[in-house]
């Protein structure tokens, strides 16, 4: 008699563990697709940035006197020649 009532709470403890076991690989599984999701939402928007925007020509005199991060700015996208 008990025998088996160990028995059946061992039997228990391993069903219980084997439960919370797939709780946590399921959890893991989602958590990492949501994070690929989120991943692949900011790199879509990065690459969207600034795409549909029209840039116009600036002359040597706007370049000299324009904002320096903005000046900069310019030059990483190829709008303008970089300076030095």
């Amino acid at each position: 008699m008990l025998r088996q009532i160990a028995e059946k709470e061992e039997r228990k403890r391993t069903e219980s563990l084997i439960k919370k076991q797939k709780r946590k690989a399921e959890k893991e599984k989602q958590d990492m697709a949501r994070r690929k999701a989120k991943a692949e939402a900011k790199l879509k928007k990065e690459s969207r940035k600034g795409k549909n925007t029209i840039y116009r020509e600036y002359s040597a005199e706007e370049i000299a006197t324009m904002n320096p991060a903005k000046r900069r700015r310019l030059e990483d996208l190829g709008i303008i020649a970089k300076q030095k």
